[in-house]
């Protein structure tokens, strides 16, 4: 039995605008089904797109049943515990403004500071005498499309809003169009681009030379075989398309249409999204302790920018990870071998991301071989241009002192000095 729940619906429905709800069993039906605790908002009305309850008082109990087409309460009381009533009425922002006329029709848009509600009172004189409304529920952009209205004609209008607490209607001050003399018969024009924004991801961006509606086809093909429309008419559009293969090619084409019908499409086209992140370095050159060294990560595929991270392990002491380029820098403090984990992640949303375990061995002075000890002599051990200059004034040393004894051997005067 579930005791704190609310409205979720299975349509992407508005959340029951309540500070919280008590059912005694569940509630459900095809298009919602009751779960958590509700958000905080008036107590005494609560909508969504598809239902609207009024007139409740807190502690009310189960009463009679609530419902609609929609849904259906049984069971509820409203806590005595609400947020401040909403009493505000929606403010119109901006607008109203007529973005399409014809003929026969205009296309008029505002936008309200709070969800509401949006019809259009429009007729020949500011008595009006006729009314059309948004399609869609509450929401803050709002957009009427007039229809059946006489060409070359001047009409008055103003337009109104209502919050889903029945606040208002706010209404705009009168304003006027004039329908085009002849229909319109052209199509809009389609400037299209593709920008990815993973490596599974991608944003069709458009525009259109008036507003339209719009649909992108995309697949993994020409054949295309999955849309994405949106009703709304648009001058700047934008279509995410989401859950492909990284490295993989995407087809697509767009299709715009304006109020009067008249369609334009592009061509097929294609994109290709990156590969995710590999990190392509497997093995660092060796380091010497006292001595600079720098060496730079590398990485394939990614979108954008990648930025490294040390995911766990430690550095040699000296030694830094440059996060904006992959650099590996400093001076080692510390002979040894030092094992640690790399995270390379890409700018995409979702990001791209992918780790490396990698070994980096600092050397003693003197060819000490990365073991941190001293062995008390000379290694001849490791890279030969540590131990072939030594090796070589060994040599001349030898040299140069049997040359001198080979000379004292001959010289009266030394013949009898005992070596030193």
């Amino acid at each position: 039995m579930k005791t704190s729940m609310h409205i979720r619906l299975g349509m992407a429905l508005g959340v029951l605008a309540l500070t919280g709800i008590i059912v005694s069993a569940a509630s459900s039906s095809t298009n919602f089904t009751l779960d958590l605790e509700g958000t905080p908002g008036a107590g005494d009305d609560s909508y969504s797109t598809n239902f609207h309850l009024v007139g409740m008082t807190p502690q009310e109990p189960s009463g009679s049943v609530r419902s609609s087409a929609n849904f259906q309460l049984d069971t509820f009381f409203v806590p005595d515990t609400f947020e401040p009533i909403d009493t505000t009425p929606p403010v119109i922002q901006t607008g109203p403004t007529v973005t399409y006329t014809s003929d026969t029709q205009a296309l008029i848009e505002w936008t309200t500071d709070e969800n509401a509600n949006g019809t259009v009172d429009y007729g020949l004189t500011t008595g009006y005498g006729s009314s059309a409304s948004q399609t869609g529920g509450f929401s803050t952009s709002h957009q009427v499309l007039i229809g059946g209205l006489t060409a070359n004609t001047t009409y008055e209008f103003r337009v109104n809003s209502t919050d889903p607490y029945s606040n208002g209607p706010t209404q705009s001050a009168n304003a006027q169009f004039t329908t085009a003399a002849t229909a319109d018969t052209t199509a809009p024009v389609i400037m299209d681009s593709v920008a990815p924004t993973s490596t599974q991801s991608a944003d069709v961006m458009f525009s259109t030379s008036e507003p339209a509606s719009s649909v992108v086809d995309h697949g993994p093909t020409g054949a295309l075989g999955t849309s994405l429309p949106d009703s709304t008419f648009r001058t700047s559009h934008t279509r995410s398309i989401s859950g492909l293969t990284p490295g993989s090619t995407t087809f697509y084409q767009v299709t715009a249409t304006d109020p009067s019908s008249n369609s334009s499409m592009t061509t097929v086209q294609s994109f290709t999204l990156p590969d995710d992140v590999v990190i392509t370095t497997s093995t660092l050159p060796n380091g010497l302790q006292g001595n600079v060294y720098t060496t730079f990560l590398s990485a394939t595929g990614g979108l954008g920018a990648l930025t490294w991270t040390l995911d766990s392990g430690s550095l040699p002491p000296g030694i830094s990870l440059v996060a904006a380029t992959g650099e590996l820098a400093g001076t080692p403090t510390a002979s040894g071998s030092y094992m640690f984990i790399v995270r390379a992640t890409d700018s995409g949303t979702p990001a791209s991301t992918n780790v490396f375990a990698l070994t980096l061995v600092v050397d003693a002075p003197g060819g000490g071989g990365g073991g941190g000890g001293d062995d008390g002599g000379c290694s001849t051990g490791g890279d030969p241009s540590n131990w072939l200059p030594l090796l070589m004034l060994a040599l001349l040393a030898a040299l140069g002192l049997r040359a001198a004894k080979s000379k004292r051997g001959s010289d009266p005067f030394t013949a009898n000095v005992p070596d030193a």
